[in-house]
């Protein structure tokens, strides 16, 4: 047991004694960085947008996800922009800023409306990487902690759309997208209800 004990310590101690010191972090420096303007509206009514919007910026012509620099280091936080009558607004936005080249950028929102009000949809959000697939991802729909149903989300409205950083903004015109469910309830004495 000794012999194993001194023989765990010995490499342990050439281990350590074989390590470079010399070692820094990678200084590579950051791309020239653009932070393009957002424009938004809804594209069935023509009016602004008001809401939040999310950007994914992907690699162009695919849905790869490329991320986005914050702090001038590439992250997995996408775009975030608090939007009022389609116009950027407030302090708490993480704006894209991206090399100069072509992108992708998928975008998603629930519009704000008067009646009733639903900022925040009641979604899970799939988790994100750098060079995920957002075609294979999904969100999916929160349960009510005490029953088997699930929280409604209204107007979830998407787009995407090729844009040149450095030459274009960011053009979010989203489209709205209508489901619609049919629920047939039966009872014990297996009458039907529509609702």
């Amino acid at each position: 047991m000794k012999k194993i004990t001194l023989g765990a310590l010995t490499l342990l101690l050439i281990t350590t004694a074989c390590r470079d010191d010399s070692y820094t972090l990678s200084t590579e420096s950051t791309p020239n960085l653009v932070t393009p303007a957002l424009h938004t509206r809804v594209s069935d009514s023509q009016s602004p947008l008001t809401g939040i919007v999310e950007a994914y910026p992907c690699l162009q012509g695919s849905s790869i996800y490329f991320g986005n620099y914050v702090n001038n280091t590439l992250s997995v936080f996408y775009g975030f922009y608090n939007v009022q009558d389609g116009n950027i607004v407030g302090d708490n936005n993480r704006e894209v800023s991206l090399p100069v080249g072509k992108y992708n950028i998928v975008y998603w929102r629930t519009p704000k409306y008067e009646e009733p009000i639903h900022t925040t949809p009641a979604i899970d959000e799939p988790g994100l990487s750098i060079g995920s697939d957002l075609s294979k991802l999904y969100f999916g729909l929160r349960q009510y902690n005490k029953d088997t149903t699930y929280i409604p989300v209204y107007d979830l409205v998407p787009t995407n759309k090729e844009v040149n950083i450095g030459q274009e903004d960011l053009e979010a015109n989203m489209e709205r997208v209508v489901a619609g469910l049919k629920v047939i309830v039966k009872t014990k004495k297996q009458c039907r209800h529509q609702l």
